[in-house]
């Protein structure tokens, strides 16, 4: 057999889950260690005090300008492209690998930001598909549970005997009914809601026809370049508002091409996890523009799509071998 090689796409996507796993491993140290928080936020000269303070010191983490809800996205975006590559794993040293980027990124998701969970339904849907469809995935994910099996034991038991009460308090106390608390919500009242998505309903509100069809022009108060204008931080309703829904359109349709061009350069080289993952992100994107203005003010997510877009591009030949 001989192997027709395709540019190496696959190494875009390993420099972003390295990239995204690195980030991780910082938000961890800082969640673990104040001293090096402390000392990271210096050297930032960013003051998210604030924010530390609002949520007993374990939110905006990281080394990045933006680091709440779009943080927790772009984080999440780093599992999907780590459960595109489970078909790609070889030995049992990269078995290991993969399992400490999982769960380390997963917990910079959760105490990121809850829209995180959205990526993390994907990343399983992704990873259900890929089981169904491949012996190889399912080998791997086999082994993956087996080692995982034993891994995660042994981290509880170092948890509980050597972590700081600190620590263990602010899990139990502040983590975990932050980042489960729609499903706790969802036990206790059966909504499947947050405290910020409840604030979200009411940044969507009624506007003129004109507004709608041409907006204001304004993207910030024009008394007070400190406020949102009108006060909403909804996305959609935020590109209305400054340039109506013709506009928006019109902005929407470059994220579109770009997708839809990703999607149909998959499909035509039969790369069929790569055209799943792009649809997925496609409806990712698109779904967080509702919280806030995520295709626009995301410096993140923006330098994400466009690497995978040029690293999508590039691929000349199908992945196929010849007899």
């Amino acid at each position: 057999m001989k192997n027709i090689r395709i540019f190496n796409f696959d190494s875009i996507v390993k420099l972003l889950i390295h990239v995204i796993f690195l980030q991780a491993i910082l938000v961890i140290l800082m969640l673990i260690f104040p001293e090096f928080k402390d000392f990271s936020f210096s050297i930032l000269q960013d003051d998210r005090t604030s924010l530390s303070e609002r949520y007993a010191g374990f939110r905006g983490l990281g080394y990045a300008t933006s680091v709440t809800y779009d943080f927790s996205v772009i984080q999440s975006v780093g599992l999907l492209l780590l459960c595109a590559q489970i078909t790609k794993i070889k030995s049992k040293k990269q078995i290991l690998v993969s399992i400490v980027m999982f769960f380390s990124i997963l917990v910079s998701v959760l105490v990121s930001g809850r829209t995180g969970w959205i990526g993390i339904i994907m990343a399983i849907f992704l990873l259900a598909i890929q089981l169904c469809s491949s012996k190889k995935a399912l080998q791997n994910f086999l082994k993956l549970i087996l080692i995982s099996a034993i891994i995660i034991p042994i981290f509880s038991f170092g948890y509980m005997s050597f972590a700081p009460s600190s620590l263990k308090n602010s899990v139990s106390n502040d983590i975990i009914p932050f980042a489960f608390e729609m499903f706790i919500n969802l036990k206790e009242n059966g909504n499947l809601e947050t405290d910020s998505s409840d604030v979200l309903k009411t940044m969507y509100f009624n506007i003129d026809l004109q507004t709608f069809l041409f907006g204001d022009g304004y993207y910030v108060d024009p008394s007070d370049s400190s406020k949102y204008y009108r006060e909403t931080d909804a996305g959609i309703m935020r590109e209305i508002l400054y340039y109506g829904i013709l506009g928006s359109l019109i902005f929407y349709f470059l994220y579109i091409y770009i997708f839809v061009t990703l999607m149909v350069k998959f499909k035509r080289r039969k790369l069929n996890t790569y055209f799943v993952l792009a649809f997925l992100m496609f409806v990712y994107y698109f779904l967080v523009q509702i919280k806030g203005d995520f295709l626009l003010g995301s410096n993140m997510g923006i330098k994400v799509l466009l690497l995978i877009y040029v690293g999508g591009l590039s691929l000349k030949y199908k992945n196929r071998q010849e007899v």
